[in-house]
């Protein structure tokens, strides 16, 4: 999805404030897992100090950003500007993680490429059964630019999305299973953070 469609955008932009939305699971899973520690220390302050989350949320981003990180050589994110070591080191650091990307998105190019028709995943759901197919109809490659994939149907799809298959590949049948485990293990995980924060919420109001 393209950020200026949403309707938000102007007024994010207005203030200097970055918008992405997501275009696949992973696609901001940092951002994702940085707001569930957020959340979850949240509901623990909240069980243990007085007031609303609102009030509390500015101390615990200052924490969060005076405490030193393995990923930043052990710097805090608050101090890294300020340190030209640091900023050096994790500059080389990004350099090889672009290197590796270059050398796993030409693989994903072959591999499509080679195979020459390729299958879209569906749309997601939140919850999907385990026996339901998670890519679509088989589609024919008609191009490749850059990371993006061109279906001869004109659809556009970024090729880390996409499933290499033979152009006698069939549907899938519907088969046995437990179902998507990780993302119920995850929603679970959200559930008890929302309970914490709705008692943590409650026993404010009867203080």
């Amino acid at each position: 999805m393209v950020a200026s469609n949403f309707p938000a955008s102007s007024r994010l932009e207005s203030r200097g404030i970055a918008l992405r939305l997501k275009d696949g699971q992973n696609s901001i899973s940092i951002i994702d897992k940085a707001v569930q520690g957020l959340k979850m220390t949240l509901a623990r302050m909240m069980a243990s100090q007085k007031g609303r989350w609102q009030q509390l949320l500015g101390k615990e981003v200052n924490a969060v950003n005076d405490t030193p990180k393995p990923v930043l050589h052990h710097e805090s994110p608050a101090e890294v500007s300020s340190n030209p070591e640091v900023k050096f080191m994790i500059l080389q650091d990004n350099a090889v993680q672009i290197h590796h990307n270059i050398q796993l998105l030409n693989a994903r190019r072959d591999r499509l490429t080679s195979a020459g028709d390729m299958r879209a995943p569906l749309a997601d759901k939140s919850f999907k059964k385990g026996t339901q197919a998670t890519y679509g109809k088989v589609k024919q490659l008609r191009d490749i630019e850059g990371s993006v994939a061109i279906a001869q149907d004109g659809s556009r799809i970024d090729v880390k999305h996409l499933k290499p298959v033979d152009e006698n590949s069939t549907d899938g049948t519907e088969r046995l299973g437990k179902g998507n485990s990780v993302k119920v293990a995850k929603q679970m995980k959200e559930v008890e953070i929302i309970v914490a924060l709705t008692l943590a919420y409650i026993a404010e109001k009867r203080e």
